[in-house]
């Protein structure tokens, strides 16, 4: 949206949770692979499941609102706006710029990267 921004100050707490529960939900898949070995593609599917786990983190903030209804999110809202979310928190995991081969530098592989925990 021109000229409006998300107020970072105002979404840390929440962004970083989001960086956090993700890198979690890697990791648990992570021993669970370790426990039990790797698993093939689901049928019908061309996406590793590694990188289903991103997709469907991504799917859970699928949406549209109003205009109206993100200029008061990005307001007062301590959630940054979903697409935010989503990209926000993904480009902070270097697993998921290895996951999907993102280049160095890009958008979504940025070369400072919050490390949460």
């Amino acid at each position: 949206m021109s000229g409006m921004q998300v107020d970072g100050k105002l979404t840390l707490t929440e962004n970083l949770a989001d960086i956090g529960g993700l890198k979690l939900v890697k990791e648990g898949y992570d021993v669970w692979v370790a426990d039990h070995g790797k698993e093939g593609k689901l049928p019908g599917i061309n996406r590793s499941l590694e990188e289903l786990i991103f997709v469907a983190a991504a799917q859970k903030h699928c949406g549209h609102v109003s205009l109206e209804m993100l200029k008061r999110q990005i307001l007062t809202d301590p959630h940054s706006p979903d697409h935010v979310r989503i990209n926000g928190a993904m480009s902070q995991l270097q697993v998921f710029a290895e996951t999907f081969r993102c280049p160095p530098g890009s958008n979504m592989n940025p070369p400072d990267k919050c490390h949460v925990w």
